[in-house]
């Protein structure tokens, strides 16, 4: 096990049960995934992906209607 990270970082202390614990900070360096898996992974965050912006893109298109509006009726054309 690596021991060469910064281990400076202030520990928490908290009430678990009436007890006070220590936590500590955790570092990982390595997760083992197959290659298959990862690949998996990626085509469902990317579908996943096209509803949010499908949704970001309804919102921008109402803001700018609203603020485009709103400065129109400043400008008074």
């Amino acid at each position: 096990m690596d021991q060469s990270f910064n281990n400076t970082a202030p520990t928490v202390a908290a009430r678990v049960a009436g007890q006070r614990v220590q936590a500590h900070p955790v570092h990982i360096t390595d997760i083992e995934m197959p290659f298959a898996s990862m690949v998996g992974f990626m085509v469902k965050w990317a579908i996943a992906a096209i509803p949010a912006l499908l949704i970001l893109g309804f919102l921008f298109m109402v803001m700018g209607a609203v603020l485009g509006g709103l400065f129109q009726s400043m400008i008074g054309h």
